[in-house]
């Protein structure tokens, strides 16, 4: 398993001549986006994604084609056994890189936090522990499950079909984590990372024995790396 990082500068306004590194289709969705930042940050995870696809598998950018499965996760038709997955929040955009199915998540905390957003991404379970909790524990709490379930449901690769509602992230013993799907022990293994303060991140591997491989710290790319 392979995990990249790299970290934007969002002052950084002039994505288009980068456009050509990607499909059309991918670079007039990027395009159609109201906010600067969020076609900086998306431009900056395809060529995330196609640089590492690249290096890894031996071949050149143009001969990297994505379909996507019913829910819409895009993966490598002519390379079933290798996965992949990014995710972006504030100034990170991460990726995850496996020969199982993976899934990562990244989320900048925000200090405010709606009570009702809890309840629809927390179990019952979670919930209860949620509201025991001071302000500042409880946001961190959210945000750390919330980045856990986000991940997984990635790595399942079935979308908003899956209420985070319905799963339940819990200690499995030597600090290891499980989630349980409907109440039922799934095959999701999770590893976290510390990028910087307030920014929470997690990567789920289906798999008994994925996680054993997994890296221990994230490994920081940089913009430049990206387009050699």
């Amino acid at each position: 398993m392979k995990v990249l990082a790299l970290k934007l500068d969002l002052k950084a306004d002039d994505y288009r001549p980068f456009l050509p590194l990607l499909c059309r289709e991918r670079a007039n969705r990027i395009g159609d986006l109201r906010q600067p930042a969020d076609r900086l940050r998306s431009v900056c995870g395809e060529l995330l994604v196609r640089k590492t696809i690249a290096d890894l598998l031996h071949i050149e950018n143009q001969e990297i084609h994505f379909s996507t499965n019913q829910y819409g996760k895009p993966y490598l038709s002519f390379a079933p056994d290798f996965h992949f997955n990014i995710s972006h929040s504030g100034c990170w955009v991460v990726g995850a890189f496996a020969n199982v199915p993976v899934g990562i998540d990244v989320e900048q905390v925000q200090r405010t936090l709606d009570l009702a957003v809890a309840a629809m991404v927390l179990s019952p379970e979670e919930f209860v522990h949620y509201q025991q909790l001071e302000h500042e524990a409880a946001v961190d709490y959210f945000f750390r499950i919330w980045t856990l379930k986000e991940s997984f449901v990635k790595a399942v690769g079935k979308g908003l079909s899956i209420e985070p509602s319905s799963l339940t992230i819990r200690k499995a013993g030597d600090a290891l984590l499980e989630c349980l799907a409907d109440g039922r022990r799934s095959s999701g293994r999770f590893r976290e990372y510390e990028l910087e303060p307030n920014y929470r991140t997690a990567v789920c591997a289906l798999g008994e024995t994925v996680l054993p491989h997994a890296p221990e710290c994230v490994t920081i790319t940089y913009f430049e790396q990206l387009l050699v």
